[in-house]
């Protein structure tokens, strides 16, 4: 037919085998008779022969081998270039890389490093595999320093920045007399080191991460607080309606109790309060202004914000916080999370910040040890159905979480519509069911989660929007939809809804199982009970740049180096890092190093490339 086969034999004195080229006609101008010549390849015994299939080969007598014979490179390829095309540039390339060091040399003995321009040479074409080793060890500790290097020099330039020193008083010690329960060992040891930080005249930047009712908002109340008997304003960001009303709810009782002025801003204000809210916020009579990103958005001013606390804070882009910041002058910073972060992740994502961690939960708060994680496949929905509806008949509630409705796969998108119209009118037809999903208007996904509250809708058939801030008590069993399409953190997230009331929970985990790390995933979060252990689970099975998006975050993507695998080394570089900036802080003693981590950091260090 239209294929094409080039057949070439090669010898030896101990025999002869074939090179089986198919659809490369232009193979047979390339050889001659009597050529002298390598091949590699899985070598087949067919048709009573042996063969290699589409060989590899090198040309002996035109110099050294490149493609046989040998530690070879497999790079990446794109369309309209072979890996072979790219190895034979590479080799090219390599006869250029200069003899200049970008590290300091003090740091190449002390962590015995090969060269760079040796490195680079052996990490592609090593003599043997110690070389490689070498090579690869001395790429991975230079982009661990350079990121190292980038992260703390952010954290240094906000300490050289004056901040509003808050001085102790006496509106925590009143707080926590109305409060109808004591703070945990942890919460006091964070809210410690918070009150350490805003004695100094240096900006605080910290990072809080806790489990799903550990008790952050409290400790970020308390943060308020110490701002407010100064002087100032305090903000609170939260990523969603929901969760800024729900902090709201929560925090204005006790501020009335104490005479503060707290105001809500979000998107769905009408406009007269919208504008009484923003002149309560210009004029400093709201002390506490709790909102959502409608915080950052121009016509916004505050009179003299000093702390904002930005919580669920990888949801909200490096944009939208650093927008947040300007809105005062230095503000003192607290980040808040409930998706726990693998050390090394902190160590680099968040290495400018100082991390605080809650582990201790309060009494009663331990959801996860109420709630059995059931996974199972589509057989036995029938079962997980019948679930639901012995739950409801108890007089309890349930979540069913489909996969986002508002997906740009229109087809994919309509399947889900018609699901949820099949649990509506069939499944669940003798209860009260509604959805709520991306393409509802804020008010109707307010009413909705409203009625839920009190009781008046059974079963809530929702997408990840409930995720973060979403607190019925009376929910005792939830179903996850193609579970395996969700991160572990989402997933425990999700769980986190279930059984926190009186009654114990069950969620259940409807997988398709396409991919490997789909039941890698499902046995880790069915085995797993707390977010720390399912965070570094996360980080082994999906990898830190899939986790939390590193370019969105300002960081390249790590081209050799492993968070999980080269832990130890990471903390070495931050270690020689903090070493040589402790003697040479703006790196005016190593300028190439200083032009590296220009370019490749600009975005992270807020300065123009190049």
């Amino acid at each position: 037919g239209r294929r094409s086969l080039v057949e070439v034999v090669i010898g030896d004195n101990t025999g002869y085998i074939s090179g089986t080229f198919f659809n490369q006609p232009y193979i047979a101008n390339n050889f001659e008779e009597g050529d002298y010549v390598a091949f590699a390849g899985k070598i087949e015994h067919k048709y009573e022969k042996l063969q290699i299939n589409n060989p590899l080969y090198d040309k002996l007598d035109k110099g050294k081998p490149l493609h046989t014979m040998g530690i070879l490179p497999f790079h990446s390829t794109t369309a309209g270039i072979s890996t072979k095309q790219i190895r034979s540039l590479v080799k090219k390339v390599l006869d250029y890389i200069p003899d200049k060091e970008m590290l300091p040399s003090e740091v190449i003995n002390e962590e015995r490093l090969a060269s760079f321009k040796k490195s680079i040479k052996n990490v592609h074409f090593p003599s043997d595999f110690r070389s490689l080793k070498q090579a690869k060890d001395r790429l991975i500790f230079q982009e661990f320093f350079e990121l190292q290097l980038a992260v703390l020099i952010k954290k240094q330039r906000i300490k050289n920045i004056d901040a509003h020193l808050l001085k102790p008083g006496n509106l925590i010690e009143a707080a926590l007399d109305k409060l109808p329960f004591s703070l945990t060992g942890d919460q006091k040891k964070v809210l410690a080191e918070i009150t350490e930080d805003t004695l100094s005249q240096r900006p605080m930047n910290r990072l809080l991460q806790g489990e799903v009712g550990s008790g952050k908002t409290i400790v970020a109340f308390l943060s308020a607080l110490r701002a407010i008997e100064n002087g100032f304003q305090a903000s609170i960001m939260a990523p969603t309606e929901i969760l800024a009303k729900q902090h709201f709810e929560r925090i204005k009782p006790l501020a009335n109790k104490l005479k503060i002025v707290v105001a809500l801003l979000v998107s769905s204000l009408k406009e007269d309060e919208k504008k009484e809210t923003l002149n309560l916020i210009e004029n400093g009579k709201a002390k506490l202004i709790i909102g959502t990103h409608a915080l950052i958005q121009e016509g916004v001013s505050f009179k003299n914000v000093a702390l904002v606390v930005v919580d669920e804070q990888h949801r909200f882009g490096v944009e939208q916080r650093k927008s947040l910041n300007k809105k005062g002058t230095a503000p003192h910073t607290l980040v808040m999370t409930a998706t726990p972060i693998p050390r090394s992740l902190a160590l680099t994502l968040y290495g400018d910040l100082d991390v605080s961690t809650i582990k201790e939960l309060p009494s009663g708060k331990d959801f996860t040890q109420k709630v059995n994680t059931v996974v199972c496949q589509g057989k036995k929905r029938e079962q997980a159905y019948e679930k639901i509806r012995e739950e409801v008949r108890k007089g309890r509630q349930a979540f069913v979480i489909c996969p986002l409705i508002d997906l740009s796969d229109k087809i994919e998108a309509k399947a889900v519509e018609e699901e949820i119209e099949n649990l509506k009118e069939n499944v669940f037809r003798e209860f009260k069911v509604d959805s709520i999903h991306g393409k509802l208007k804020t008010n109707e996904k307010e009413n909705i989660m409203l009625s839920f509250n009190k009781g008046e809708i059974d079963i809530l058939l929702a997408t990840t929007l409930i995720e973060v801030g979403v607190d019925v008590p009376n929910v005792t069993v939830m179903i996850i939809e193609n579970a395996d399409r969700f991160g572990l953190a989402q997933l425990h997230q999700l769980r986190g809804r279930v059984g926190r009331g009186e009654h114990d929970g069950v969620c259940i985990m409807m997988p398709t199982y396409k991919t490997e790390d789909s039941i890698k995933r499902m046995r880790a979060i069915r085995e797993l009970k707390d977010g720390f252990s399912l965070a570094e689970a996360d980080l082994t099975i999906r990898g830190e740049g899939r986790i939390f998006g590193f370019n969105q975050a300002g960081f390249s993507d790590l081209k050799i180096a492993s968070l999980q695998r080269d832990f130890e080394v990471l903390q070495e570089a931050r270690k020689q890092a903090k070493k040589l900036l402790s003697i040479d802080s703006n790196l005016e003693n190593n300028p190439l190093l200083k032009a590296v981590i220009k370019v490749k950091y600009s975005k992270l260090l807020d300065i123009g490339g190049g």
